[in-house]
């Protein structure tokens, strides 16, 4: 601003005081002049004004209510009593009323709230047409359709911009959860998130992550593209780089690891944990679970634990806790084919394996004794433990009883780790294990047996 004086008078010692005030457009010429923000068209915006007195004139940016409104239609001369708020921008905050402490930067951002509070809008068009309260809105277009739903936050360009009434939303990237209209309890992060999803309750993250159309609800997905073709499955979890990336309408599957369940579509209730566990179902497959196991397409209500040899994510021995020198009542043999299939025998239905050399006898098995041999008995039976042996051979077989056990057949019972023997082909010797007299005593037998 340039300010031009003339003066005039005799000797020098008079003047007629300022003439012309010139500024970055226009000027204006006159002995009084006056300045202004011209805040009566909120041209400057509401809160700006300039206070003149005597030969200062102050220029303010925050009114008395602790308003500060800058911008051409930034803010309400007719406000009632709205106090600490903030409004930068072209029309930002221009219907305010009695709201207080609502934060508006960016060109009509939040432009029809009249009473809401707490809200904090930044970027062109940010809730728009929002009139309610406790709503964050952070990008161009965020929630800029959203009307009165309370305590939504969207964080990125077009964030929640379809949202009208629904809350409790959160949604942090551009695009996220953009097609929610009057959803509720979503929280999406990434890129694109949940960006055709009109469900409720979902919590996705990861790029494209829940990206397809539909009203899936109550889902969580973590990682890149995960569940990215989901679009009215519920109340699926899953965790990993593209797990569920095909799915549609299945429900209740849960799968984690590097593309675990990667190719279910309309499956439910499947359980798939490791890497690839679960990859080779193709489409409805439903009520597996896998651990570490790819699976095999078109099985249901199948579980396979671990996938066998020496290689990554293989194994080629296995120890469960707990269970040997367990007894339960009313047990069966557990038998395994050579798939890795586990079954149970009837009782006194052993798995029969032939022997030609000296071996550790296992409790509930049946050998075959084909050459002269000592079978030692298990160290840690459980009560109720069968063994039988069938001599296949003329040659000499010994049972021998481990370290504390006695063999008895009927009248006769061995010393301490004692032996039961014999030398004729087609001989048998079925034995039951008793605990409390740590004794294995012959059920039936067949020809002539030693007992030492």
């Amino acid at each position: 601003m340039t300010i031009y004086s003339s003066l005039g008078g005799s000797g020098g010692s008079g003047g007629s005081g300022i003439t012309t005030i010139s500024g970055d457009s226009g000027s204006i010429t006159g002995a009084s002049v006056t300045v202004f923000s011209n805040n009566a068209t909120v041209n400057s915006g509401s809160s700006v004004s300039f206070t003149n007195s005597g030969t200062t004139s102050t220029f303010n940016t925050t009114d008395v209510d602790h308003n500060t409104l800058i911008g051409k239609g930034s803010g309400n001369l007719t406000k009632v009593s709205a106090i600490q708020n903030t409004g930068v921008g072209e029309n930002t905050l221009s219907s305010l009323t009695s709201g207080d402490a609502n934060v508006a930067v960016g060109y009509s951002a939040l432009n029809a709230v009249t009473t809401g509070e707490f809200n904090t809008a930044i970027g062109a068009n940010a809730l728009l047409v929002f009139t309610g309260s406790d709503t964050v809105a952070v990008g161009g277009g965020a929630l800029q359709s959203a009307t009165n739903g309370a305590n939504n936050v969207a964080v990125g360009s077009v964030a929640l911009q379809s949202l009208t009434t629904g809350g409790n939303n959160t949604c942090l990237g551009y695009g996220t959860g953009q097609s929610f209209v009057a959803n509720n309890n979503n929280t999406c992060i990434g890129y694109n998130v949940l960006n055709d999803n009109t469900g409720d309750s979902n919590t996705v993250v990861g790029s494209e992550a829940g990206g397809g159309t539909g009203s899936g609800s109550q889902n969580t997905l973590v990682g890149f593209q995960a569940g990215v073709d989901l679009n009215n499955g519920n109340g699926n979890s899953g965790n990993g780089y593209a797990v569920l990336n095909a799915l549609t309408t299945g429900e209740y599957n849960s799968a984690f690891g590097w593309e675990a369940l990667f190719d279910v579509t309309t499956g439910s209730y499947n359980l798939a944990l490791g890497y690839n566990a679960g990859s080779q179902l193709a489409t409805s497959e439903s009520s597996n679970i896998y651990l570490s196991n790819v699976g095999v397409t078109g099985e249901s209500n199948i579980m396979r634990l671990g996938t066998t040899g020496s290689g990554n994510n293989q194994v080629n021995k296995s120890y469960i806790a707990a269970v040997y020198g367990t007894s339960v009542s009313s047990a069966v043999p557990v038998v395994i084919d050579s798939s890795g299939q586990l079954g149970t025998a009837s009782s006194f239905e052993l798995v029969w394996t032939d022997k030609s050399g000296n071996f550790n006898a296992a409790s509930n098995n049946g050998y075959f004794c084909t050459a002269a041999l000592t079978a030692t008995l298990p160290a840690a039976p459980a009560q109720g433990d069968v063994i039988q042996f069938y001599c296949d051979t003329g040659s000499t077989v010994t049972v021998t009883a481990n370290t504390g056990q006695k063999i008895r057949l009927a009248g006769s019972i061995s010393a301490l780790a004692g032996t039961a023997a014999c030398a004729v082909q087609g001989n048998a010797l079925n034995l039951v294990y008793r605990s409390s007299s740590a004794t294995w005593n012959a059920v039936s037998s067949v020809g002539s047996w030693t007992i030492t």
